[in-house]
């Protein structure tokens, strides 16, 4: 509040949320025309905090109404901060304007600082290091001040020396305050450059110096009331006694109804204690009506204070209740019946005139109160909420509808357009009064709700409908979006305000829960990358290396994706050879397909192996297996190859032995190895079985003779080569001329185990019964039969047997005296031992001292011994014998053993029988006798004669040998 004084007379001026200096003549001017420094439509209001910043003492209130106004001589700066960085320093709180909702975003924040600013001189002080149009600024939660450059500086008074050179300066904080974790605290401001001490205009007079800053704060919340908010700046300058006029275009009254509006001010240098200044509105029938409210009469409105609603606002220090020369306001505009501000109003004009002081306005703004209605955030999302969905899952999206403002909903139309990703499926059951329709060709969904579902204060309601996820194809061989965007627009108009109204969906709210009117955003869980449906190793394939038909096969396969249809990029490799064989090798080929994500999948690996698989071949026929004697083993034969790829396979020949190769019996192996480049082998192998004889191959057993008393005949089997894992056969005895079991113990089917080397062999004992019967030698058989293997044959199966007779007989005769009158001489021959079978002697006679013919008759011929004949059989040879009437001697004549037709041992023992024949022509007188037994001579005589007579007939002539024998007489004595 500025006083000034003149030569005779002074004049008082006041200055508003605006700085306003007038000049001593009295003249008022608007410097620079209000425009809109801001303008929009929100679910919020204004409110402000401000302070002075020259007062009478440099951190004390000043609370003195009606006394002390700003032109004394003696203002200092208010200095709270102790800080020797800045020359004047205060601060201002912001609590929350609206205690009953729970958050509050500020969309917009200007900070305006104004001051007379006239050069040092006189009773004024000031600095010029410091520039007018920068400020310092400490927000909540800070320690330290930054230093803001002004946006742009209202007016400068300076360069004109206009009255006490005023300048106003605003800077949009906005973006500071949005920035801070929270909004509310302490706003700390410094170094306002202002004059300080006392303060003579230029042409004279003392006005004082004032000065102050203020903030302007616009916030909104979706629970409160929609209005509409325009901040006007400028600057007018108001003289004493004089008046300003100036006009506010851009506002908007709403276009039926109370007018409701709240108005904000700023100025500088009016004054507590000097009335008539006030503050007028051109009204819509062009009349003028003054403004006023709680503690600013309609004739004292700039009256060096700073309140709120009506109500000094002292949340600040210092908390001067008398600023000494700075007003801020914001208060409601008393406008009954629509008088001040009518429907549908744009514009108006203001009025400041002044009585006993000068001021400065810089800041008028509305805040108008819209009525429509409004479905605030229409929220559009998920059901439940934050779902997200697998690719050909059912999703359920929801609108979320309430009417929000103040005006009912009509002609409520919600439309949107179904994106790509999704097909319409159905709708949820709809909500009484809601109807919808959808195009598949523009896909194009449309919901109506017919009037008086949607008023204001009706509960909130949901239009839930389901869309069809498209299936997992649809991303991958596409578009792999993670997510895709939906957004409804609804179009309506409001009961009370017709105008069509139009509020996009929001997909997300802020931290105010305020709608964001963005696309919702449907998340769609990325489908897993694919592999491949063809399993690993797949195609790999194993080709000969003259198949050339199948190489070309392999190399035209393909994997297949485990689903959907993509590009393959393949990669062919090239022929990799063996590094031992070049007709052997690999391909190999990969291939992969990039999805629709920009995710390349894992190679798919196909190895295509060029094999030779197929051995060599042998030219010549082969060698097979054979025997050969140990002293006649046959050279090896040569042998040659072809293979089906290399062209030069090899043969290597081997000589082996099985055994000892320097005994009779053992294996020569003779190996042919014929060798191609991929190390396919064929083999031959000719098995030479050596025996002392050169024996076929098989299986063979041999024939045994033994003597009858050895008691056990052994044949033995023998195995001429080899069979592989052994083999039976089975071996049984047959009856021959011998019989079991008087010859032999016969044997039933009986096996015998071969391991199958060559020249195993394995005996078969047979026992022999010895018995003491002559006979010949007799034969049986032992039998192989039942060879288990086909590797070989039976050469040989039959053992033949021989059992050699061990005993013997004899026949033998014996002398045999016969009187010549017998007839018949029966020699007996006698068999000692036995016979089993029947046989023959021969037999003749021969003479002895008879003669054939005359004493016996000559015979000859045979004897029989019947089978199973037995030891003492008498056989008797009858021969005829001569009976004669000659006296004569015993005559003998022999019959002779001849021989023997036999089986067996059979011997002649004895073969002569002397037959002798006693003469039986002699009587008892006749034959050959002394004729005296005794002859008795002398010793004397000489001689003594013995007389011998033959007494029968005597044929032929005979001697009789005599001799003598001593008795007691010795011979020769």
């Amino acid at each position: 509040m500025h006083k000034t004084t003149f030569t005779n007379s002074f004049w008082q001026f006041i200055l508003l949320p605006v700085l306003f200096f007038f000049t001593w003549q009295g003249t008022s001017q608007v410097k620079k025309a209000f425009t809109p420094r801001y303008n929009a439509t929100v679910k919020g209001d204004v409110t402000m905090i401000a302070n002075n910043m020259l007062s009478a003492h440099p951190t004390n209130s000043f609370n003195t109404p009606g006394v002390d106004n700003q032109d004394s001589d003696n203002r200092v700066f208010v200095d709270i901060d102790f800080d020797a960085s800045t020359f004047n320093s205060s601060s201002a709180n912001l609590t929350n304007p609206e205690p009953g909702v729970s958050c509050l975003e500020f969309t917009g924040a200007y900070l305006y600082w104004a001051a007379s600013d006239k050069e040092d001189g006189g009773d004024t002080q000031n600095d010029d290091t410091w520039s007018h149009n920068n400020v310092k600024l400490m927000l909540p939660g800070s320690s330290s001040y930054s230093t803001l450059s002004a946006d742009e500086v209202l007016y400068y008074g300076r360069p004109e020396h206009f009255y006490n050179d005023p300048y106003i300066c605003v800077k949009d904080i906005t973006s500071l305050i949005q920035g801070l974790s929270s909004p509310y605290g302490k706003y700390q401001v410094a170094n306002v450059k202002a004059a300080w001490g006392g303060m003579d205009i230029h042409n004279g007079g003392n006005v004082g110096v004032a000065g102050g800053w203020q903030i302007v704060f616009v916030y909104e919340s979706n629970d409160l009331t929609r209005k509409n908010i325009t901040l006007f700046d400028g600057y007018s300058h108001i003289a004493n006694n004089q008046t300003t006029e100036f006009e506010v275009d851009g506002f908007l009254a709403v276009p039926t109804g109370d007018v409701k509006a709240n108005l904000i001010i700023g100025s500088i240098e009016g004054d507590n204690d000097l009335d008539q200044d006030n503050f007028q509105i051109k009204k819509p029938d062009g009349n003028w009506e003054k403004i006023s409210t709680a503690l600013r009469d309609e004739n004292n409105f700039f009256s060096s204070r700073i309140t709120r609603d009506g109500v000094n606002f002292v949340d600040r220090n210092p908390a001067s209740t008398n600023t000494l020369g700075y007003d801020a306001s914001v208060f409601e505009l008393n406008n009954p019946g629509n008088t001040l501000i009518a429907n549908g109003q744009t514009s108006t004009s203001f009025r400041a005139a002044s009585g006993n002081e000068t001021y400065g306005l810089y800041l008028v703004g509305f805040a108008i109160e819209v009525y429509e209605p409004s479905l605030g955030a229409l929220e559009f999302t998920t059901s439940p909420l934050n779902s997200d969905y697998d690719p050909g899952e059912v999703a359920t999206l929801s609108l979320s509808i309430e009417n929000t403002g103040n005006d009912n909903v009509r002609n409520l139309e919600i439309t949107t357009i179904l994106p790509a990703e999704v097909e319409f499926d159905s709708t949820q059951p709809l909500p009484p009064g809601t109807t919808f329709t959808y195009n598949s060709g523009t896909r194009e969904l449309i919901f109506n709700v017919e009037d008086g579902y949607t008023d204001a204060g009706d509960p909130q309601y949901n239009i839930d409908f389901d869309v069809l996820v498209n299936g997992q194809c649809y991303f991958l061989e596409g578009a792999c979006e993670g997510q895709f965007e939906i957004q409804a627009e609804a179009t309506y108009t409001g009961e009370i305000n017709p105008a069509t109204q139009t509020t996009n969906s929001s997909g997300t709210l802020d931290e105010c829960g305020m709608g964001n009117h963005d696309p919702s955003i449907i998340t769609i869980n990325q489908p897993a990358q694919l592999g491949w449906a063809t399993p690993v190793n797949g195609l790999d394939t194993v080709l000969e290396c003259d198949d050339a038909a199948g190489l070309s096969a392999a190399q035209s396969m393909e994997p297949a994706p485990e689903d959907c249809t993509f590009t393959l990029d393949k990669i062919s490799g090239p022929f990799v050879e063996d590094p031992s064989c070049e007709v052997i090798g690999t391909y190999t080929n990969t291939w992969t397909f990039t999805d629709g994500c920009g995710r390349t999948s894992v190679a798919f690996t196909q190895v295509i192996t060029v094999e030779d698989n197929t051995a060599p071949t042998f030219n010549e026929a082969l060698p097979a297996d054979t025997t050969a004697a140990f002293d006649n083993i046959p050279a090896p034969e040569t042998l040659t190859a072809t293979d089906t790829c290399d062209t030069n396979p090899q043969v290597v020949f081997n000589e082996s032995y099985i055994g000892d190769n320097t005994s009779t019996t053992y294996i020569i192996v003779r190996t042919w190895t014929a060798s191609d480049c991929a190390n396919n082998q064929i083999e031959h192998t000719q098995k030479i079985y050596v025996t002392e004889n050169g024996d076929p191959i098989g299986l063979a057993i041999n024939d045994a003779s033994v003597n009858e008393s050895a008691g056990t005949a052994v044949f033995t089997v023998s195995l001429t080569g080899e069979v592989t894992g052994g083999f039976t056969v089975d071996y049984f005895t047959v009856n021959g001329t011998a019989i079991a079991p008087g010859d032999f113990t016969a044997i039933s089917t009986t096996q015998l185990s071969f391991t199958g080397t060559h020249g195993e062999g394995h005996t078969i004992s047979v026992t022999i019964n010895d018995d003491s019967v002559v006979e010949e030698d007799e034969n049986y058989e032992v039998n192989l039969s039942n060879l288990s293997t086909t590797e070989i044959s039976i050469n040989d199966g039959i053992g033949a047997g021989t059992i050699i007779d061990n005993d013997s007989a004899s026949v033998s005769v014996s002398d045999l005296t016969v009187n010549e009158a017998v007839g018949t001489a029966q020699i007996e021959v006698v068999l000692t031992g036995n016979t089993e079978e029947s046989f023959t002697v021969d037999f003749s006679t021969a003479d002895g001292s008879a003669n054939a013919g005359s004493d016996y008759s000559a015979v000859s011929g045979q004897i029989t011994f019947p089978s199973n004949s037995t030891n003492g059989a008498i056989e008797v040879i009858n021969v005829p014998i001569t009976d004669d009437n000659f006296i004569e001697p015993s005559e003998d004549f022999l019959v002779d053993l001849t021989g023997i037709s036999a089986t067996g041992s059979i011997t002649i023992a004895d073969n002569q029988s002397i037959v002798t024949i006693n003469d039986n022509d002699a009587t008892g007188t006749t034959g050959i006798s002394f004729d005296a037994t005794d002859v008795t001579v002398n010793e004397d005589a000489g001689t003594a004669t013995f007389t011998v007579s033959l007494e029968g007939n005597v044929q032929g002539g005979f001697t009789l040998d005599y001799a003598t024998a001593d008795g007691s007489a010795l011979a020769g004595a």
